[in-house]
């Protein structure tokens, strides 16, 4: 028996001690038994007055009831992508959805509460339709969830802006993923929510370094690598960035220290993904130098590092804080979801086509120098 079921059947309880005790005074009253009449009445007074607190709380007890199913099912949406349970993730999603929209139904400060609910199940379905490779779709949900949010002053607004900013990125949409990005950091600065500014400050860097505007780059990164803290992924993924920086900068042996470290980072996490990249950075540094054999010896490390993984997709995901998976699953009929989202994992992908081409790349460039 839940809360609510408890809470209505004490009010029909109550309300049946009423009848019994109006009907009590009435007989007494008849047959002049003025003072246990006048007992009787404090009491059902008393009595009403429960019985009003009970059914007063009903609503909220429902509401509260249908605000915590909401919440439920959105984290178990969030739990089955992970795993790679699209279909089952969106199900869920589902279910949140009626249940924030039945809580929008019983009014009041509720509605906003169903705003807020039903702007974040349009985050979740961003995250399935990101996952399934639909990236045109997931901007959509995306952008839509970010409205709703900020017009709801939800914190939630400025994870919705980073994942919009890397759909953009992903659809090669570099301004709109910076302008996206650059939303997203004052928010999670002035909520205290420190990881999202570290990844939205790691995001915004890359594609500054890319774009060779390197100070913006480095203002970016360096507080990206003071926000992430101990987070030994997020700060090997900035050491990775700098050391980038520093190698366009002709600042060889800062670039060589920094890969250096973030190697030693993402072996502490095990992190084999990051163990392949961080080593590119090196074998840039010797083709310029034109010492063939370092280079190769770089990469080397770099395709050790790639042999060593059993499911380079998995690796890929969990590198860009993606599902740590290879592929989509289904519980109702396997191989169904795969078949309908062809271009699923798109992103950790894209990451895995960039490792073979710049292993393959770099090994040409360290045969012709040395």
């Amino acid at each position: 028996m839940n809360v609510a079921t408890t809470a209505l059947l004490s009010a029909s309880g109550v309300a049946a001690a009423i009848a019994l005790l109006a009907g009590a005074a009435a007989w007494l009253a008849l047959r002049g038994r003025s003072r246990i009449v006048l007992a009787g009445s404090a009491l059902l007074g008393a009595v009403a007055l429960a019985a009003a607190a009970v059914a007063s709380a009903t609503p909220r007890v429902e509401a509260a009831r249908l605000q915590a199913a909401g919440d439920a099912s959105l984290l178990l949406a969030a739990q089955e992508l992970s795993d790679g349970y699209n279909a089952e993730a969106w199900a869920a999603l589902d279910r949140a959805e009626g249940e924030f929209r039945a809580l929008g139904l019983r009014g009041g400060r509720n509605a906003a509460a169903a705003r807020a609910g039903l702007a974040r199940v349009e985050a979740g379905r961003g995250d399935v339709e990101r996952l399934q490779g639909r990236l045109d779709e997931a901007r959509t949900r995306y952008t839509n969830a970010a409205v709703r949010l900020n017009a709801l002053s939800h914190p939630d607004v400025g994870w919705a802006l980073l994942r919009l900013g890397h759909v953009e990125l992903a659809l090669d949409n570099t301004a709109a993923a910076r302008a996206a990005y650059a939303q997203a950091i004052p928010v999670f600065a002035r909520l205290g929510m420190t990881r999202g500014e570290a990844e939205a400050h790691l995001a915004d860097g890359a594609i500054a370094r890319r774009a060779g505007a390197f100070g913006d780059a480095i203002g970016h990164l360096q507080a990206g690598l003071r926000l992430f803290g101990e987070d030994l992924v997020g700060a090997g993924r900035v050491l990775v960035e700098l050391a980038w920086v520093a190698q366009a900068q002709r600042l060889n042996a800062e670039a060589l220290a920094q890969m250096s470290a973030a190697e030693e980072l993402f072996r502490r996490a095990d992190v084999p993904m990051g163990l392949v990249l961080a080593p590119f950075v090196g074998a840039e540094i010797a083709i310029e130098d034109e010492e063939g054999e370092v280079a190769h010896a770089h990469l080397d490390r770099s395709q050790a590092a790639w042999d060593s993984m059993s499911d380079p997709l998995a690796a890929a995901g969990r590198y860009l804080g993606l599902s740590p998976t290879s592929a989509l699953r289904s519980r109702a009929a396997s191989g169904a979801s795969v078949a309908a989202f062809p271009d699923h994992h798109f992103e950790a992908r894209m990451l895995l086509e960039y490792v073979e081409r710049q292993i393959q790349h770099g090994r040409n460039q360290a045969d012709a120098v040395q």
